[in-house]
């Protein structure tokens, strides 16, 4: 098994403040560049990063990780999270656990991630992420601070190696 983290390297619709380049950097290296909304249900669409698995490769799990926090207090404050291929949700939307005021990482996983995806399908993935507010009178800043999105991987057989053996005999007296 091995894994290939795919990382934010655009975004089709972004939050009023930040940018895709101040979450691209993943979650081991989070620096508190953020991009974050004020506005309950906004939407924001993240381009991946190229993954090197090829065709041959095959696919065994999606783990979207994302590294944020909400100011908000009171009530619920959560990332909608859907992974999307051609623009498309593949299973149903996962939501964090309620954000704190201190920057968490929030591991999302869905049966319907878990597909053998070609090349092609994980060089134009996506995630969709909405920030969400339940049961709050007060306005709340949610901040993402860096994503992963882990893929495991069995890499594809380099073949197996058969020794060539040259018989010593004699054909029409070529040796």
């Amino acid at each position: 098994m091995a894994l290939d983290t795919l990382l934010p390297n655009g975004d089709d619709s972004g939050w009023p403040t930040g940018a895709f380049a101040d979450i691209d950097e993943g979650i081991a290296s989070a620096d508190a560049a953020v991009m974050s909304t004020t506005i309950d249900d906004d939407v924001l669409i993240v381009d991946l990063t190229a993954t090197t698995i090829t065709d041959a490769d095959t696919v065994n799990s999606v783990t979207v990780k994302v590294h944020g926090r909400s100011t908000g207090s009171g009530g619920k404050d959560t990332f909608t999270v859907d992974f999307q291929i051609g623009g498309v949700d593949q299973g149903g939307p996962q939501v964090t656990g309620n954000l704190t005021g201190s920057h968490a990482t929030y591991t999302l996983t869905d049966a319907a991630w878990d597909s053998d995806w070609t090349a092609a399908q994980l060089n134009g993935a996506t995630l969709k992420i909405q920030a969400t507010q339940t049961g709050k009178a007060t306005a709340a800043t949610w901040e993402i601070d860096a994503i992963d999105v882990d893929v495991d991987y069995t890499p594809a057989a380099a073949g197996i190696s058969i020794p060539v053996v040259q018989h010593h005999r004699r054909m029409q007296g070529v040796f």
